[in-house]
Formats: structure tokens, sequence, C-alpha cells
């Protein structure tokens, strides 16, 4: 189980490492830049549907409780 601290901590993390939420229900839900995601005690709000200028159309709430893992996204060097 994920803490808020640890969340943080790989939010934090310089240089950001895109990474990929996955929840217990099974849906999984991509952070490719740093302000894509914010985090509280208790739950973290991901941005979607980024438009060009890395602004969410919409966003989902996950409680840290429920938090599988994290993985990160594999990137490509263009």
């Amino acid at each position: 189980m994920f803490s808020a601290k640890q969340l943080k901590e790989f939010m934090d993390a310089k240089p950001f490492r895109p990474f990929k939420v996955l929840t217990s229900d099974g849906k999984s839900y991509a952070v490719p830049h740093h302000d894509a995601a914010f985090s509280t005690q208790n739950k973290i709000e991901i941005g979607l549907d980024l438009n060009e200028d890395g602004i969410a159309r919409r966003s989902v709430y996950c409680a840290i409780l429920h938090i599988a893992s994290i993985e990160e996204l594999q990137t490509t060097n263009a």
C-alpha cells in the first residue's frame, strides 16, 4: 500500500519520470509530467486529456488507499 509521502516523493523526483498509476479496480492513469497530478493526504487528482499546452480537459480523483502500483512510462527519445 502506498502512502501520500511515497507518492509525493515519486511525483517530486528530479528529473521527473513519467509514470502510470494502477488502481485496485484495474484502471490506470498516466501522469506524463509533474503538473498533471496533485496529491493530498488521502487522494491524488490526475489531469486527463491534456491539450497541446499541457492543460487537462478533465480530471479524476484516486484514493491513495486504492493505488495498487505505480509504473514508469516508457518514453521515446526524439
